[in-house]
């Protein structure tokens, strides 16, 4: 229901003011590109998907990446490249990057309500491993009332449980429909809902 509400738009958590410069390959490319710092858990339309597996463009951006930033995550560059470059002409592409610094923007409207996902120092009831927090059961009322389409990042034999209460829930909500309190209008208030190609 949620995804319904995007109005054709992707959901691609992207940064350009705290990008990584030294991450940017260093290559003209045959158009002009705007390199922008995604986050690797996006929402995207099958129609995005098929312009970022065929266009010329995107194929150019990734090559890219591919050989001039190898080893300099070109996963966190090639969705928001492909998403804040409205010239490329991307599906559901956003014609503006909005950032939590910039004057009157609401948090709330940002893209980075897709994923789930704590980082030291805010509070974490089981354990952090690399400055995130490893979620279990503990985390479970948050979850399955949230509106969050990811969770970032369950181990295997860490409360295993918490991954299968979780996983059951979803399973549950897929029949039963949504939570109790989830607002699907959170997504279509997302400034790319509106302000997309």
């Amino acid at each position: 229901l949620g995804l319904k509400m995007l109005n054709g738009s992707n959901i691609v958590p992207s940064t350009l003011k705290r990008r990584y410069v030294n991450r940017i390959p260093k290559v003209n490319l045959s158009f002009p590109v705007r390199w922008m710092k995604n986050s690797v858990h996006i929402a995207a339309r099958r129609e995005f998907v098929a312009f970022m597996l065929n266009d010329q463009r995107a194929i150019e951006v990734r090559e890219a990446l591919r050989q001039f930033a190898y080893r300099k995550h070109p996963d966190e560059q090639f969705y928001g490249t492909l998403a804040y470059n409205p010239d490329m002409g991307a599906p559901g592409a956003c014609l503006k990057a909005y950032e939590y610094d910039d004057k009157n923007v609401s948090a709330i409207r940002l893209p980075d309500i897709s994923r789930y996902k704590l980082w030291y120092p805010r509070p974490c009831p089981t354990k952090y491993v690399r400055s995130i927090c490893i979620l279990g059961s503990q985390h479970l009322p948050e979850l399955i009332s949230s509106h969050y389409l990811f969770a970032n990042k369950f181990h295997e034999d860490y409360f295993p449980e918490g991954y299968d209460c979780l996983e059951h829930a979803i399973a549950d909500r897929t029949y039963a429909g949504p939570a109790p309190g989830f607002d699907p209008s959170i997504f279509a208030n997302l400034y790319c809902s509106s302000e997309h190609i």
